[in-house]
């Protein structure tokens, strides 16, 4: 069969206007892991490179904790937990002593599902209310409040979905219902005495891994075969109507994977991962190569998702050589910064093919999740600000109050970097070059896409030269640092 193959030059040079200028990103994302450890993690994300993993729960069996949300504070997450009867349940990001609180039983029902794309989900908006869904259709919407565990039946309607996304005021409803893509007002909870039908929907072109900003001003949609193409909607809330960005990727589409012929597009989720590898698509049911093109960690499933704080940040499960969403090559969550450009890895997962960083083989999976933003601080959606500040005070009783140190990385010198008079003079087949404004010591650190240190080097200077001989292939993140911590970080790609 005859193979088709990227222009690598071509390649590189968008990975390297996409990678210019970024501002470094600090938060937390938590997923569903199935590694070693069956449970919720967290990754610890700093400065646009993952630091560290903790695990709030961890279970005996894959899937008895998923679908798990963090709060607008990033003190806690909540998920479903199976624990003697299906459970919502809360636990603190980062606790010492891993308590969870069972906050009520999930309703019978329905099946819960198994963890794949006909599952009971979660959600939970800005304030004390956790909202869940107690079968597979999703079609049942109850909360329950994280203080007192008072559980309501807000809703129930008559159609599907595979996807149950809220915005961060709880009015709008959008997923896979009635089609592709639909979304309708929800009932508010705090004025109802009983639970309410839902019969208007407003569909638009949808197609799978919907998510919703906090403010409800964007949306998201994978709108191509494959799952490989997102699309950023507009909403209009007052006149319920939902109209795509034009303005965002190409004609308001980001990424998609090549289709043969002339046409070549670039996928949003190759642009954060670590590996330039390149393999044709593997047909593993009819154990057939399909034709087409993919670079390795390219795929994205069907669940997609908004971060919990920020109208910037939507999130994809993003699967590497994608067979589906059970995905056994492993998984992770991606950022997409649809405003800046700008892509990021949430979490710390293997590729079974990537022979370069992961020569066994290992391939750690990543479920449902969430990110939560702490910087830059013009990330944070509007209002979210008060919760950021104000999240040392913020506290769930039966829960854990001391935290893990490991934490505390998250809180070093947070806040907007610059450059502080550094100039840059980056050429593709060089390497970096940086002039400073005046002669200074100066640690240089290369880290690799999986976040491990490949070079370091203390420089007193007042030019500053990276050669790409240093480099690994793929993704590389090289930041510069003084006495006050990174004053510059920049993304390159060695092909």
């Amino acid at each position: 069969m005859k193979r088709l193959f990227f222009s690598f030059s071509a390649f590189c040079c968008i990975f390297l206007s996409f990678y210019s200028n970024s501002n470094a990103v600090s938060g937390i994302s938590v997923c569903d892991y199935n590694g070693e450890i069956d449970g919720i993690q967290a990754n610890i994300i700093k400065d646009n490179r993952w630091v560290d993993s903790i695990f709030l729960v961890t279970t005996d069996n894959r899937l008895d904790a998923r679908s798990s949300q963090i709060n607008s504070y990033g003190t806690h997450c909540a998920f479903l937990y199976n624990d003697g009867g299906w459970h919502v349940a809360v636990a603190t990001i980062g606790g010492v002593n891993k308590t969870v609180k069972k906050l009520c039983t999930v309703p019978s029902g329905g099946d819960m599902g198994n963890g794949k794309i006909w599952s009971a989900l979660l959600e939970w908006p800005r304030g004390e209310w956790v909202w869940f869904t107690n079968s597979e259709s999703n079609n049942e919407i109850y909360r329950v409040n994280v203080q007192t565990g008072d559980r309501q039946h807000v809703a129930s309607t008559s159609a599907q979905s595979n996807q149950f996304q809220l915005s961060g005021d709880a009015k709008i409803l959008i997923g896979a219902y009635q089609g592709d893509g639909a979304w309708t007002r929800l009932p508010n909870a705090d004025n109802i005495s009983s639970s309410q039908t839902i019969s208007q929907w407003h569909d638009y072109v949808g197609g799978c891994g919907h998510g919703i900003s906090p403010s409800a001003l964007y949306c998201i949609n994978n709108n191509n075969g494959y799952h490989s193409r997102v699309a950023i909607h507009n909403v209009d809330t007052v006149n319920m109507s939902i109209s795509q960005d034009q303005t965002v990727g190409v004609d308001g589409n980001v990424g998609a994977i090549w289709m043969g012929g002339d046409s070549m597009w670039y996928m949003w989720d190759d642009w954060a991962l670590d590996s330039s590898l390149i393999n044709e698509i593997y047909d593993n049911d009819n154990g057939i190569y399909v034709g087409r093109q993919q670079v390795i960690g390219g795929g994205n499933l069907t669940l997609g998702g908004w971060s919990c704080n920020s109208d910037h940040w939507a999130l994809m499960v993003t699967g590497w050589a994608p067979e589906g969403r059970d995905c056994s090559n492993g998984a992770n969550i991606i950022g997409l910064n649809f405003i800046r450009e700008q892509t990021m890895p949430f979490s710390h997962n293997y590729c079974e093919f990537d022979t370069i960083n992961n020569p066994d083989g290992i391939a750690y999976i990543a479920w449902h999740g969430d990110i939560w933003i702490s910087d830059p601080v013009e990330d944070i959606a509007p209002g979210y600000i008060d919760d950021f500040n104000n999240r040392d005070t913020y506290t769930i009783d039966g829960t854990d109050t001391e935290i893990d140190p490991r934490m505390n990385a998250l809180w070093e010198n947070v806040g907007v970097k610059d450059c502080r008079g550094i100039k840059i003079n980056k050429s593709s087949s060089d390497g970096l070059t940086l002039s400073l404004s005046e002669r200074k010591n100066v640690r240089i650190e290369v880290y690799n896409g999986l976040g491990k240190l490949i070079y370091s080097r203390k420089i007193q200077s007042q030019q500053i030269r990276v050669s790409r001989s240093i480099l690994h292939r793929g993704v590389n993140m090289i930041t510069v640092k003084d006495n006050d911590g990174i004053v510059f970080t920049e993304k390159m790609i060695k092909m």
